[in-house]
């Protein structure tokens, strides 16, 4: 069974201490993904450093503000990253789709969500946690577009890679 942090009969238990993305993803439950939840891949907010990765993998996420946005105008949207139904970046993919499935409040409708799950505030803690590490969030909610200008720019900083 995967670990659980957060608080236990003796007080809180802190999670390990993490240095980089890779050391977050591996706080994350494993997902069994069997490629049902296509549906569910819909506009993502993910760190710069994560942003960086899947472009040099040929993958441009729109930032999530500008995703939301064509859905409003009543447009279509569909995760770049899906091909065939799959995500071909799955092994790269940010935090936040590595936390779909994982976490009790984001729970697979095909019953992909592995025992163990998390909490959401344990869910909240790794994106927090990934956002510190992977060089802040590419989409900022104070109507600053600075990040998403950088990122659309590829000036942003340099993916640091995965551990």
């Amino acid at each position: 069974m995967w670990p659980r942090w957060g608080t236990g009969s003796l007080g809180f238990v802190p999670a390990p201490a993490a240095r980089s993305l890779g050391d977050v993803y591996r706080q994350i439950p494993v997902v069994e993904c069997r490629g049902h939840c296509v549906e569910s891949c819909g506009p993502i907010s993910m760190t710069v450093d994560e942003a960086a990765r899947l472009r040099g993998r040929g993958v441009d996420i729109p930032p999530l503000l500008d995703a939301v946005a064509a859905i409003d105008r009543g447009e279509d949207y569909y995760c770049p990253a899906l091909e065939d139904g799959r995500c071909r970046v799955y092994e790269d993919r940010p935090t936040i789709c590595r936390l779909w499935g994982a976490t009790e409040s984001m729970r697979c409708p095909h019953g992909c969500t592995p025992e163990g799950a998390l909490s959401q505030a344990e869910s909240h803690r790794l994106l927090r946690l990934a956002a510190e590490l992977g060089g802040g969030m590419v989409d900022r909610f104070d109507g600053s577009s600075e990040a998403r200008q950088d990122v659309a720019a590829g000036t942003d900083s340099p993916a640091t890679g995965v551990d």
